[in-house]
């Protein structure tokens, strides 16, 4: 397809000259078409017109490029395919980066300089260009972006080779793109069907997208699948209008694009390519990076720094101190990222074990792959190479680390499973104390001062733990995650304490019953009452927040789980339940009087 070709292509369905009668109108109805033209992004449970999906899918493509870009590395970033401006006029504002678009249609590239949807504060150069054959100079930009931009262009080799000549060497692109599943089992026809009604070139398979990319100069850091958050969700739409449009109830549908001046056939027509296809395709997101690049990655542990085999370890260590005080050594390890299997690509979830000089690539499986400096155990670690080997070997030379990362990568996959079965445990435990004379018959009966020791002790542990509490939200809310990290971890440290001196308070000592004026003793039962539920409701929210923070990197934190709804939910629900009981507290020991009543404690037989 020429260039004048495909230019003409494009104009009739993403331009912004003539009328349209097709589904491009329809979208533009209830979306940003007038400022994006990308599939979007949603939260899992999020409808897909609630806010601005395409900027959301904007969101998500710049967070690893700021997880990658090294401070001072410069932040110029090129946006490949930028439509009518409005993912380049985002990147700038909200992530600060200074953009230039490129755009081949040049009534896009115009609109997107004048358009009244950009913020005033924007201020990103477009560029009408093809993007095979970039007006740049060489190395000029730190990042890139293309945003379902390189489905629309036939020869994607030549856009990936200009690509690598303008991004700097240890620059980094994020793409999002439109694939063939490489287990589709759909009818070839079916693919086609959905190309030529909405104006796309042939699509291609994951594995030769990845093998395009190689050949361009570039290797694959990340690849992730997005569907869900997009292709799932047109489809259900898709899915919904179909089923009303044949129908009697679709005849005021029909009608009503009919005076919008629309073409409800042509529209069924393109949505019902569009459901056939959907199943049989993927949206991804890849982040490449040029081979010879130097990874950088930030962990909870140590930083690490992913280099090539051919890289001499010394030199990268040297050169990456001036990144910040690191609390641990720089451990190298040579791999090259493009022979792992998919399921072991992503970067975010490397660990630093305790034995000194290696690193561990802990994956949503048991096995683990295992490297020393500047050389690889099992060489190229290839997807022919035999699974069931992998494994042994591995295990035959760090059994002990395999064991450990196999727990950890059960409860990774069962996240909810483990919450549920260490909830349970506790409750057992607490529970018992009260009702079963066995298990309080283990701990000692303790006397009238003990128990106010102990009740001293722990309120001024819950009193340090809505502190810690506190400064670690404190921190989250600045994206000090380390800091962050470290302080729940204290709070949650300070929680095993309590419950370490509450046990054994309930099951060897007596209870303190509140004397107060009737008004006052109600709301002290009341505010009593609460925490109680409140303690009791927020154990699994409390387990289920800590688990998915021990298990899973901060990338995926952010990107694959709910930890922060569930952190929120958590720490909500502590500080109030904790604060209650300080209340209560105090109300009880030190503002009104009490009367004690001994405990009898049974001895086991």
């Amino acid at each position: 397809m020429s260039l004048l070709e495909q230019q003409k292509k494009l104009a009739d369905r993403l331009g912004t000259d003539g009328s349209r009668t097709d589904i491009w109108s329809v979208l533009s109805a209830v979306l940003p078409v007038d400022t994006y033209l990308n599939l979007g992004y949603s939260r899992r449970g999020w409808p897909h017109v609630f806010g601005s999906p395409q900027r959301r899918l904007v969101d998500r493509v710049a967070k690893p490029i700021l997880s990658t870009l090294r401070p001072g590395s410069g932040q110029q970033l090129l946006d490949l395919g930028a439509g009518r401006g409005g993912p380049a006029a985002r990147l700038e504002t909200a992530h600060r980066f200074d953009v230039t678009g490129i755009e081949l249609l040049p009534s896009n590239a115009a609109a997107a300089a004048h358009s009244e949807m950009i913020p005033a504060a924007a201020q990103p150069e477009f560029v009408a260009a093809d993007m095979t054959r970039l007006p740049v100079a060489a190395s000029r930009f730190a990042a890139a972006t293309a945003i379902d931009s390189l489905v629309y262009v036939p020869d994607k080799a030549a856009a990936l080779q200009e690509l690598d000549r303008v991004l700097k060497p240890e620059g980094v692109c994020v793409v999002t793109d439109l694939v063939r599943s490489s287990i589709a089992g759909r009818p070839e026809s079916v693919f086609a069907d959905f190309t030529e009604a909405w104006g796309m070139p042939s699509l291609v398979t994951t594995d030769e997208y990845r093998t395009t990319i190689r050949g361009a100069g570039f290797r694959v850091v990340e690849s992730t699948d997005i569907s869900p958050h997009s292709l799932d969700k047109l489809s259900k739409w898709a899915r919904l209008y179909l089923a009303v449009i044949d129908r009697q109830i679709g005849r005021p549908l029909k009608r009503g694009l009919n005076r919008a001046g629309l073409d409800p056939a042509v529209i069924s027509s393109q949505i019902r390519a569009a459901y056939r296809a959907l199943p049989g395709l993927k949206h991804v997101l890849m982040r490449i990076r040029p081979a010879s690049s130097v990874e950088w990655i930030t962990s909870s542990s140590d930083p690490v720094v992913v280099a090539p085999p051919d890289c001499d370890p010394h030199s990268v260590v040297a050169a990456s101190r001036p990144r910040g005080s690191w609390s641990g050594p720089t451990v190298i390890c040579s791999v090259d990222m493009d022979h792992l299997p998919g399921r072991f690509a992503s970067l975010g979830r490397l660990r630093r074990p305790r034995s000194s000089g290696c690193i561990v690539l802990d994956s949503d499986v048991p096995e683990l792959i295992v490297a020393r400096w500047n050389r690889t155990i099992l060489g190229q670690l290839s997807d022919d190479f035999p699974e069931q080997n992998r494994t042994s070997i591995l295990s035959e030379q760090f059994g002990e680390s395999m064991a450990v990362s196999d727990v950890r990568g059960r409860v990774k996959r069962r996240p909810r499973a483990a919450t549920a079965a260490l909830s349970l445990i506790g409750y057992v435990a607490v529970v018992g104390v009260f009702v079963s004379p066995t298990i309080s018959g283990l701990f000692p009966e303790l006397t009238l001062s003990q128990v106010s020791l102990l009740s001293d002790a722990i309120a001024v542990v819950n009193s340090v733990t809505i502190v810690t509490i506190l400064v670690g939200w404190y921190y989250i809310r600045r994206g000090e995650v380390r800091r962050h990290a470290a302080a729940m971890a204290t709070s949650f440290s300070l929680i095993l304490l309590f419950l370490g001196m509450y046990l054994p308070k309930v099951a060897g000592g007596g209870t303190k019953q509140f004397v107060g004026p009737d008004l006052v003793t109600i709301g002290y039962l009341l505010m009593l009452a609460i925490h109680i539920m409140l303690s009791i409701l927020a154990v699994p929210v409390v387990l289920h927040a800590i688990i998915l923070a021990t298990t899973h990197s901060p990338r995926e934190l952010r990107q694959e789980t709910p930890h922060a709804l569930v952190g929120r939910i958590a720490a909500g629900t502590w500080l109030l339940s904790l604060s209650l009981g300080v209340v209560t507290y105090l109300l009880l020991n030190h503002v009104y009087d009490w009367t004690y009543e001994a405990a009898v404690v049974a001895v086991p037989l």
